[in-house]
């Protein structure tokens, strides 16, 4: 985690809460916890604002293009993970991009060709049972998506 701000941070960021943020562990027990409370509420206000905008200005998605949002948000969020959660984004989008190229790759063939599930099937067996189990799971949320 680089410890920089996400797009929502940035629309809801106010340069004298950061100040404030940055004061709090110079203050004492007491003041802290007044701050504390006083900082989450202007944040609070601050994204309630966000959102009842008729141009909601945080919004990244398309109607169109349900699969490329979630795969999107993925690369986007991926920049805020821990190593170990980078780990998992990434073989979930190594899964859908096998997937697409399966389901381009089973459209391509001429109908009645059955060779397609036994080539599905030699390439799964290559995965570990914990990464076919993950897969298995990732296929049926695709699929529901194409």
């Amino acid at each position: 985690m680089d410890g920089s701000l996400t797009d929502f941070d940035n629309l809801t960021f106010s340069h004298s809460l950061q100040m404030l943020k940055a004061a709090l562990p110079y203050m004492n027990n007491n003041e802290q916890r007044t701050f504390t409370v006083f900082i989450k509420i202007f944040e609070l206000r601050n994204a309630l604002s966000l959102i009842q905008e008729e141009d909601n200005q945080l919004t990244a998605c398309s109607e169109n293009a349900e699969g490329s949002q979630i795969l999107n948000m993925l690369n986007h969020i991926r920049d805020f993970c821990t190593d170990k959660e980078k780990e998992f984004i990434d073989l979930f989008i190594n899964f859908n991009q096998a997937f697409q190229l399966f389901s381009s790759y089973r459209a391509s063939m001429p109908e009645g060709q059955s060779d397609n599930n036994n080539m599905f099937d030699m390439l799964k067996n290559l995965l570990t049972p914990e990464q076919q189990a993950a897969f298995d799971g990732y296929s049926q949320m695709f699929a529901g998506m194409a």
